[in-house]
């Protein structure tokens, strides 16, 4: 029997690798250990904060319950309502399906984008415009800064926007998903002003990231972070029997 001791840390969300995660599928040979698959919406566990952030990278969380614990998986990318899930090998299957990103990695100042795949850069651009930082001293000098720091900021929000309609809008229909990482007040307000996320509809995604000073090398090792996924061990399966009750 498949002990929660021999596995991961318990208790804990944590990130794991897309080849961490298929070893530990796999290599663990769960089988017959697994009582149930189950696959959750965030409503039904966005109240509990030990795991509530799993959501942040998938509205849908699979729940593999075994005797004595169960695992708490929240895939990178999105997967379809028509997907079926009956075992550790389909896991496998959607983590290792051949899919093709457009990534944008902006900040105030620059921003990097380009196109992936696991482990593999179509093609990237990077784009800049300065935007000084804040005005420390007071009265109409401040106001004046701050209109122009405005100016400048919508300047780089229109650079973005074209450069995405040149580079990855021609590219939409081979393109899976459109993902946009930053900060998430800075990402706010630019989707406020230009609305990318019409672009792509359904596959646009938001992802925070805290990475500055973005090149091509981070694109690079995007194409493989981007593919982690976050887990947790439940070691006493408290938490699937809260939402089967619940």
């Amino acid at each position: 029997m498949t002990s929660s001791k021999n596995l991961l840390p318990s208790n804990k969300v944590q990130w794991i690798s897309r080849n961490k995660l298929c070893d530990f599928l796999v290599q663990n040979d769960f089988g017959e250990s697994i009582l149930d698959i189950k696959i959750v919406d965030a409503s039904e566990i966005n109240q509990n904060n030990k795991i509530k952030s799993l959501t942040e990278i998938n509205s849908k969380i699979i729940i593999l319950v075994l005797d004595s614990f169960s695992i708490f998986i929240a895939l990178p990318f999105p997967f379809s309502k028509k997907v079926k899930i009956s075992s550790v090998l389909d896991i496998e299957k959607i983590l290792k399906r051949d899919i093709l990103i457009g990534l944008i990695f902006f900040e105030l100042g620059s921003y990097v984008l380009g196109s992936i795949r696991f482990n593999s850069v179509d093609f990237s651009k990077k784009g800049s415009r300065y935007v000084k930082g804040r005005h420390k001293a007071g009265g109409q000098s401040q106001r004046r800064f701050e209109r122009n720091r405005e100016k400048w900021i919508e300047e780089l929000y229109k650079k973005l926007f074209v450069d995405i309609k040149d580079h990855l809008s021609p590219q939409k229909e081979k393109l899976d998903f459109l993902v946009l990482c930053g900060d998430t007040h800075i990402i706010n307000d630019l989707l406020s002003k230009q609305k990318i996320e019409k672009l792509f509809g359904r596959r646009f995604l938001i992802r925070k990231s805290n990475l500055k000073n973005y090149n091509s090398k981070t694109l690079i090792k995007a194409s493989i972070t981007m593919w982690s996924s976050k887990i947790y061990i439940d070691d006493k399966n408290a938490i699937v029997k809260e939402i089967s009750e619940g």
